[in-house]
């Protein structure tokens, strides 16, 4: 027999999985409706990638949050 702890605990993250996935479903449904030009020959973005990789750490084998 489930005590109520394990009850509530399920019914809260029953709530919280449904407010998730109408939060994603906004975004989605926002990001899929905005048209996002990408040029044919971008130039001068090699500088800026590199800058976000070494910005992001890109290639770490750490854990970060």
């Amino acid at each position: 027999m489930l005590d109520l702890f394990t009850i509530l605990l399920t019914i809260i993250c029953r709530h919280e999985a449904k407010f998730i996935k109408k939060i994603v479903g906004e975004i989605s449904r926002e990001l899929n409706s905005t048209y996002l030009f990408i040029a044919f020959h971008p130039v001068g973005i090699n500088s800026r990638v590199q800058q976000l990789n070494f910005l992001l750490n890109a290639g770490s084998s750490e854990v970060c949050m």
